[in-house]
């Protein structure tokens, strides 16, 4: 049996499921989740811990258990003028932030930067 089987749809069915990625980073990306949730645009939602928006979408989830969430893992913030970073003390993961205690902007930095 497949998981097309599995899920209720015969065995040759093609499954599409669409992710809404990055709530919590900001109020408007929240809100534009939650009614692409809601009018069945998106299957599931990632929520972006270290962001300021995090606590609207966490509500969200908490009081909405019907739409499928996970945790997007944020290491790195590659915006110029907004800015996040670690959620416990800066000093336990030091080699995951830039001078400013923020998340190094990319890729590269981070995998120059991080220790174990």
């Amino acid at each position: 049996m497949n998981l097309s089987q599995k899920l209720g749809y015969p065995e040759n069915s093609k499954l599409l499921i669409i992710h809404a990625d990055d709530a919590g980073l900001s109020h408007w990306e929240n809100g534009a989740t939650i009614q692409a949730l809601k009018k069945g645009i998106v299957n599931s939602y990632s929520i972006m811990v270290p962001c300021p928006w995090f606590y609207e979408m966490a509500s969200f989830a908490k009081e909405n258990p019907q739409f499928d969430n996970g945790i997007h893992l944020t290491l790195t913030c590659e915006w110029e003028n907004y800015k996040f970073g670690p959620v416990i003390p800066i000093r336990e993961v030091s080699s995951l932030v830039d001078q400013n205690g923020y998340f190094h902007k990319s890729r590269m930095d981070f995998i120059t930067n991080a220790k174990p």
